[in-house]
């Protein structure tokens, strides 16, 4: 859990928004079997409520605020077990609050998405092994920020898996980066 009183700068910021909540903002990309790089943004090039919450590609909207507190990642439940490590192996997420940031660098490994089911997966045949991964299924198993970045609307931020190589699964793999923490809004807007 970030410490408040050790980061008491970025949360008294919020103190001048009428509407303060505690909101995630999401994105999800699709693996495809082929055609994929050693680097995916997310954050991007879909305004859909099924992949994405915001409106705007990596960038809250003006006026918006967020100090985000935890970094998650969550790969869908119907992912191989071959194409789940594959996927885990040496990646890393960059974050950075802004594209001038310094960026910071986390293993995939350590940043569970804190719900859902954990560690399911059937053997009837060597290609019929499935995972059922998505971190461990409580709360404090989410990876918390020591100290949490602030998201301004209107500026871009940087979010992006990399990886050693591209990697082309098996099937395609649908995975998630959620950012969770504090949301501020203006009175007269609703959160993205």
């Amino acid at each position: 859990m970030p410490n408040i009183r050790e980061n008491e700068d970025i949360y008294k910021e919020l103190s001048k928004y009428a509407n303060v909540t505690s909101e995630p903002i999401y994105s999800t990309v699709t693996y495809a079997t082929s055609g994929n790089k050693a680097a995916t943004n997310f954050f991007d090039g879909s305004s859909t409520k099924t992949t994405t919450n915001l409106t705007k590609d990596r960038e809250l909207p003006q006026g918006h605020k967020m100090i985000v507190e935890e970094i998650r990642v969550s790969v869908m439940p119907d992912v191989t077990l071959a194409d789940l490590q594959e996927f885990l192996k040496d990646a890393v997420l960059e974050f950075a609050p802004n594209e001038d940031a310094r960026p910071r660098y986390f293993p995939i490994s350590m940043l569970g998405a804190g719900g859902g089911v954990s560690g399911a997966w059937s053997e009837a045949t060597a290609s019929d092994q499935y995972a059922v991964v998505n971190g461990q299924p409580q709360q404090n198993a989410v990876f918390k920020l020591r100290r949490p970045e602030v998201l301004r609307g209107g500026v871009p931020f940087v979010c992006k898996i990399h990886h050693p190589a591209a990697i082309t699964p098996a099937a395609a793999t649908k995975v998630t980066v959620i950012l969770s923490g504090l949301y501020a809004y203006p009175a007269a807007q609703a959160a993205s």
